[in-house]
């Protein structure tokens, strides 16, 4: 499975760390340097380009393949992208979806007002406080609107300054997007995402009937990669991640590529069977209910599986330890009082000795056992 990750030049290293587990490739492309030319005048507005941090690394040839592409970059006039970005601001998903993520999700702002000083003495807080207290229902959202009129320089903010600077940015992130889905569309790659703004903006735009993304399998493509990567967060949290070495992870992805597979499978009987995925109105409600229906109910069974036997080991080796040591089971009571399941038996071997130690063994291989039948197996064997 090759996914493009479209909503920075780079992720975090948790994000990488779980593709590494769940993708075969992985995409990115460079920060790119585009422009809009002012329909009154000569002047240029666009974003600079930059590389990719992660052309730094080298990620070896075993396991999953990490590409890094240039991006298109240059005038945008002339280009298909011109109509695309007039299409998304007048989607009013698209742009609700925007504002509402540039004004309430730091980190999503920071893709596209970065930390810094804008001029005037203002900074990107002072400048994102500002933005919060305009009316932007006074102002169009549309592109022949932003390119009106001279551009306003210099230390001074007016409240038009501030509109424009913002619907900038949603240009450029209509840009990104539909660059993506353009690169998706075209090379059978699933777009993938760790911003909730940035899959919102997708999904509007896999809904968006324009000549040439109008593709009937783009929203099973978006709900697979979203499924996947929702499963991965509830089997292993990125606290767990962060412990992991990616030389490791990948190792085990090129392992166990026939058990990724599997989880494949899994996901793609799951999407096939499941209604409403093809109607914008029926999306979020339609993969919801999938994943609260056929996808947790296997979570809940391998927990509540482990969790019985954890208990069934707790009780015997309780009981071993009480009458191969009752002068001390009341302080083995106090000594263990809140403590985890696991360090419980930990203080219990040291106490019940080789009776503790056959039933922590014993409950080590019917860990196993229930790992391996499981239908999660692969993610389970990760942690």
């Amino acid at each position: 499975m090759k996914v493009l990750y479209y909503s920075a030049p780079e992720c975090s290293y948790e994000t990488l760390a779980r593709s590494i587990l769940l993708f075969d490739e992985i995409h990115f492309f460079d920060r790119p340097s585009i422009n809009l030319r002012y329909t009154e005048s000569d002047t240029q507005v666009g974003t600079v380009g930059r590389d990719s941090s992660l052309r730094r690394y080298d990620f070896g040839k075993e396991g999953m393949e990490v590409h890094i592409h240039k991006p298109f970059s240059g005038p945008l006039e002339n280009t298909v992208f011109v109509d695309l970005i007039k299409r998304d601001m007048a989607n009013d998903k698209f742009v609700t979806s925007f504002m509402e993520g540039f004004l309430g999700d730091e980190q999503f702002r920071y893709l596209f007002l970065p930390k810094g000083k804008y001029g005037g003495g203002l900074d990107d807080k002072e400048i994102y406080e500002r933005l919060k207290c305009i009316d932007f229902s006074k102002y169009p959202i549309s592109l022949d609107f932003f390119l009106s009129g001279e551009p306003e320089v210099g230390d001074s903010w007016s409240e038009q300054r501030l509109v424009k600077l913002l619907l900038f940015d949603l240009v450029e992130a209509s840009f990104l997007h539909n660059h993506a889905l353009l690169s998706c569309v075209n090379n059978d790659v699933f777009p993938v995402t760790d911003f909730a703004v940035s899959a919102d903006l997708l999904r509007a735009k896999c809904f968006d009937a324009y000549e040439g993304l109008e593709k009937k399998d783009a929203p099973r493509n978006l709900a697979k990669s979203e499924l996947l990567l929702r499963l991965s967060i509830a089997l292993i949290p990125d606290e767990l991640l962060r412990k992991k070495r990616l030389s490791k992870l990948n190792e085990f992805s090129h392992k166990y590529i026939e058990d990724r597979k599997a989880i494949y499978a899994l996901l793609d009987e799951q999407i096939e069977s499941c209604g409403g995925l093809q109607d914008p109105r029926e999306y979020d409600r339609a993969i919801s209910s999938l994943y609260e229906t056929k996808i947790e109910p296997l979570i809940r069974d391998f927990n509540n599986k482990t969790t019985d036997l954890w208990e069934q080991t707790f009780k015997e080796s309780i009981k071993d330890v009480v009458s191969s040591a009752p002068q001390i089971s009341n302080l083995l009571i106090s000594l263990v009082a809140g403590l985890s399941l696991e360090d419980t038996l930990i203080r219990a071997l040291g106490i019940g000795g080789v009776m503790v130690g056959k039933n922590v063994m014993e409950h080590v291989v019917s860990k196993r056992r229930i790992v391996r039948n499981s239908t999660l197996s692969y993610l389970l064997g990760a942690r």
